[in-house]
């Protein structure tokens, strides 16, 4: 419902010249989402799974803070260390709004990645559907769409759309995984 209203507003008035890599990857996995009736885990175990690619980023965080902002909503940021490729170690801040309806929560948000070194950064905004495992534990899965205007080490990231599921416990403690989505 929320979610698919929301890619549907967003194709309406999104401008596909203005952005052309957001328009693409919230084109595509609003499509994806009305052929699978709105169950990205078919999308990432089944049917689509020829279509990612290795995984390029690992990480491990922390929910920081956590705000109620109305009846079933709330603001959460986020921090986390990781690693890029394997080999580029990176740290990673953002936030996210939630909307939980019963026991599904959607969340749309953004974050910044940067080089351990702090010379090159990445912007990317995500969608992600989640829900309550074991408990107090949370998962959810996604898509996200990167961009930076980095040369270095952070420019295959450019214009990426990727897929990811997050882990997170009781405590806030999260880990997250993504893979290319070519």
């Amino acid at each position: 419902g929320v979610l698919l209203i929301y890619f549907i507003v967003l194709l309406r008035y999104m401008k596909p010249d203005e952005n052309f890599s957001l328009f693409l990857g919230v084109s595509v996995l609003a499509t994806l989402l009305l052929i699978t009736g709105m169950n990205l885990s078919g999308i990432v175990r089944t049917t689509y799974a020829q279509q990612l690619g290795e995984m390029f980023f690992e990480e491990k965080g922390k929910i920081m803070e956590q705000k109620e902002i109305g009846p079933n909503k709330a603001k959460v940021s986020f921090k986390s260390n990781g690693t890029l490729k394997g080999n580029i170690e990176v740290t990673n801040s953002g936030n996210f709004e939630g909307d939980t309806k019963g026991d599904v929560t959607y969340a749309q948000g953004q974050g910044n990645i940067t080089t351990k070194e702090g010379n090159e950064t990445a912007s990317y905004t995500f969608l992600a559907v989640g829900n309550m495992i074991d408990g107090n534990k949370s998962e959810f899965r996604g898509s996200s769409v990167f961009n930076t205007t980095s040369t270095g080490k952070l420019a295959f990231i450019n214009n990426l759309v990727s897929v990811f599921k997050v882990n997170v416990d009781e405590s806030g403690n999260f880990t997250n995984k993504y893979w290319e989505w070519k």
